[in-house]
């Protein structure tokens, strides 16, 4: 499975990554250096198919990373 962060204010990829651990650790760390993108954050995943079987966007996201990875 492919996690992968998006900045969709200025349509960025801002990483892939190979755990939901990884993924987190990344949102968590961008909104730590950058609290404005919080809104405009967009994590998916894809299974092997190219399916998309998760996704969180802006608070949501960021409190679903939270009780995890803090």
């Amino acid at each position: 499975m492919t996690w992968q962060l998006w900045d969709m204010g200025r349509r960025n990829q801002l990483g892939s990554f190979a755990s939901r651990q990884e993924a987190f650790e990344a949102v968590l760390s961008v909104t730590r250096a950058y609290p404005d993108l919080v809104p405009d954050l967009v994590l998916d995943a894809e299974d092997e198919e190219g399916n998309e079987v998760f996704m969180a966007t802006g608070q949501a996201l960021l409190d679903l990373a939270r009780p995890q990875y803090a």
